[in-house]
């Protein structure tokens, strides 16, 4: 995956989460994002993968300030749902805030 090429990577936007291996986790992070700040994740629409995505991303975001999710489309009640895993998932930093937009 391309992070392992920018150890000093501070912005990030995803535009979308695609065939996501999650090995990649246990070979790279959290040591190849110290200087992560902010992370944009548009597209996003709450499947496995992406949450996994995110998840590998609260962790090994040692400085991370903010992550922006842009919902793709509305979700109605299951955003609710997703919206609520999104927020207690597990972060290494204790600055970092989620913030969960829709996409219009």
């Amino acid at each position: 995956m391309f992070l392992k090429y920018a150890p000093k990577l501070k912005s990030l936007v995803i535009e979308e989460v695609t065939n996501w291996d999650y090995s990649f986790e246990s070979k790279f992070a959290p040591k190849h994002l110290p200087c992560l700040q902010s992370v944009e994740l548009r597209k996003f629409e709450g499947g496995p993968e992406e949450m996994e995505f995110v998840e590998y991303i609260l962790k090994a975001g040692l400085v991370l300030k903010k992550m922006q999710i842009f919902f793709y489309y509305s979700l109605a009640e299951c955003e609710i749902d997703v919206y609520q895993d999104l927020l207690v998932l597990p972060r290494s930093s204790g600055i970092c805030r989620v913030e969960v937009v829709r996409e219009c």
